[in-house]
């Protein structure tokens, strides 16, 4: 039972990975159907969020960017430390992923080989390190509910695999990553969102 655990286990950041993967191509369709005619709430979204980026806003762009990390940790915690919180840690990647890629896509539609450009000099980095460790911890996460699911619903003794500080001090170190991400955003937007105006 213990080998098949740990197996269960090693496959989560892979699940992870799949449904970040799922989101941006999600995200892409769902641009090329509606954002690239301009209508619908995704669309004033990212024309806000892309014009802060080209008006070299750093503050804007450190505080959205920030936020978007911390919302998304903090939701990850209240689920890990919730036996029934599986299902919303896998959508979490999901969402991450359809935001990225509904932006690349928009991107590319609105100026093709330029849009691209502008995403990896803007957007791609910060992207990167952010939606990396959102796959971590979302696995860590998932990881711990299911624990949590065995203990508590299945009466299995995995108690002292369980750990409230493990899961704040992750909190706080995959947060202070997203921070060097919303900062590097920021600094990027500031330097280069005026010059990359698309």
């Amino acid at each position: 039972m213990k080998r098949k655990s740990s197996v269960i286990e090693a496959t989560m950041p892979l699940l992870m990975i799949v449904m970040y993967g799922i989101g941006l191509g999600l995200g892409g369709v769902y641009a090329s159907s509606s954002v690239k005619s301009g209508t619908g709430y995704f669309a004033y979204y990212i024309k806000g969020y892309l014009s802060d980026h080209f008006n070299a806003d750093f503050l804007s762009v450190f505080s959205i960017s920030f936020l978007s990390v911390i919302f998304f940790h903090l939701l990850l915690v209240i689920f890990s430390l919730s036996c029934i919180g599986t299902p919303f840690i896998c959508t979490i990647p999901l969402l991450k992923g359809i935001a990225s890629g509904l932006i690349a896509a928009t991107l590319y539609l609105q100026s093709g080989a330029k849009g691209i450009l502008v995403y990896c000099l803007l957007l791609w980095i910060p992207n990167v390190m952010q939606g990396l460790v959102l796959v971590i911890f979302s696995a860590q996460s998932l990881s711990v509910s299911l624990r949590l699911f065995e203990a508590i619903l299945l009466h299995r003794n995995v108690h002292h695999a369980i750990s409230i500080s493990d899961t704040l001090s992750r909190f706080v170190l995959f947060s202070s990553i997203g921070l060097g991400g919303a900062l590097l955003e920021g600094v990027l937007a500031m330097f280069l969102g005026g010059a990359l105006v698309v």
